[in-house]
């Protein structure tokens, strides 16, 4: 589920209508708008109250807190919480104030009392009597457990263990079908977790758990980000397969639903790659430059860390077609990246790999092979740690062109021979052979 201003306008009516409910209500509603200003001004209109609304009042203030990186804030309301949440003996409301403490200690960085906080959460029971679920909505139990689960694969990741990330994004969605009312946006966003671990291990067996999902493009915004994302890597997952027009046409697809100028240039910069396995240089340029128009037309200043990453993938794409517009699309990532505390991204190696390939190919296509082939070295050696192999190739690909040694030409041979069908195995099996001109060249 997502919301709209015209969402939060009609919550703001019924807080007027029903006082306090409504007022929680709105609350949930601008947080999950990830306006923490908004919704501590809704909760500012409730008083003294029953146990369960003003735990629950004291809960979202700290949740709010999260939002905004005040730590102290949120620890202070969380305590002031968990008396009268305890009092109302709600084990919904127990295990979501569980959770936002987890939360709240993961994004300032305590992993062992994050965890801790999971375990607490997991730990309640449903039985407890719910006595109040009259006077205000709690959120299902599973709902709580589903996001404790999706915790404990962002926790995961923080240590590159992105198996047990797999773990706890099945069981995330498992918990999610126990309810019969299901949070969308909740699933959407694990689906989305699945997508990025689908397409970057080549997992194809769980690609059907995709397709549900990609179904029915979304009308909200919030959503249909996350919907992206998971069409453009049902694409990548075609590609990486050898079913080439199987990803041109999850690749076009993905451009159809994009509802956000990051997500177009993303899809363009996807159709871009393609065009050039295809050897298709005209067509990859064409995508190019309709990327760098977008580009060049947003507002990035308020733009969240997965919208930048766009621009990461955009130098990425440029760099051979338009060495300037690549380099202008780095320096806007690091001028605006000013990353919310709630995107987990920020934590990951595998997207410092991701940058630092974009800064080597641009570094190539301007001449500054030194920088090049340091950067690329960089990606490579992360990608290779954390499993990421196709990923890995590229960047061998990339260096043994420049010339950097049989190291890499070695591997990307070993998975061109692991992976014949991949949309990258021929050029990764042309690796440390004699070339009169590579692929860089002939862009």
């Amino acid at each position: 589920m997502a919301f709209r201003d015209a969402d939060l306008e009609t919550a703001s009516g019924l807080r007027r209508q029903h006082l306090a409910p409504a007022a929680l209500l709105h609350a949930r509603v601008a947080l999950r708008a990830s306006d923490p200003d908004r919704a501590t001004a809704s909760l500012a209109t409730i008083g003294n109250d029953s146990f369960a609304i003003t735990g629950e009042c004291e809960m979202l203030r700290g949740a709010a807190c999260t939002r905004r990186g005040d730590h102290e804030g949120a620890a202070l309301a969380f305590a002031r919480a968990r008396v009268p949440v305890f009092a109302a003996a709600i084990a919904p409301l127990e295990a979501e104030l569980e959770y936002y403490e987890a939360l709240d200690a993961f994004v300032a960085g305590d992993v062992e009392r994050a965890r801790a906080g999971v375990e607490r959460t997991l730990s309640v029971r449903p039985s407890l009597a719910t006595h109040a679920s009259q006077e205000a909505y709690v959120v299902p139990h599973a709902h709580t457990v589903a996001r404790a689960h999706e915790l404990l694969g962002a926790l995961a990741v923080k240590r590159d263990d992105y198996a047990e990330q797999l773990v706890e994004t099945d069981r995330a969605l498992a918990a999610l079908h126990t309810e019969p009312i299901r949070d969308r946006w909740i699933a959407t966003t694990n689906l989305a977790n699945l997508a990025v671990l689908v397409r970057d291990f080549g997992l194809t067996e769980n690609v059907p758990a995709l397709h549900a999902a990609a179904a029915t493009p979304s009308r909200a915004s919030a959503l249909g980000g996350k919907q992206f994302l998971i069409v453009a890597a049902i694409g990548w997952c075609a590609a990486l397969s050898g079913d080439q027009l199987g990803a041109l046409r999850w690749f076009r697809r993905a451009r159809d639903i994009a509802r956000s100028v990051p997500d177009a240039i993303g899809a363009e910069v996807d159709l871009a790659w393609l065009a050039i396995e295809f050897e298709r240089y005209g067509d990859a340029r064409d995508a190019i430059e309709r990327a760098v128009a977008l580009a060049n037309g947003f507002d990035w200043s308020h733009s969240s860390e997965d919208r930048q990453l766009a621009l990461v993938a955009l130098a990425q794409g440029a760099a051979a077609f338009a060495p300037a517009a690549a380099r202008r699309a780095l320096e806007t990532y690091r001028r605006t990246r000013e990353t919310s505390v709630l995107h987990f991204t920020r934590f990951e190696r595998r997207v410092v790999a991701e940058v630092a390939f974009a800064e080597g190919v641009v570094a190539r296509a301007e001449g500054r092979i030194s920088l090049a082939v340091d950067r690329l070295v960089a990606a490579f050696d992360t990608w290779l740690a954390i499993g990421y192999g196709w990923r890995a190739a590229r960047a061998a690909i990339e260096l043994d062109e420049l010339g950097c040694g049989s190291r890499y030409a070695a591997y990307a041979n070993r998975y061109a021979r692991a992976n014949p069908t991949s949309c990258i195995a021929r050029r990764a099996a042309a690796c440390g052979t004699a070339r009169t001109q590579t692929r860089h060249d002939a862009l």
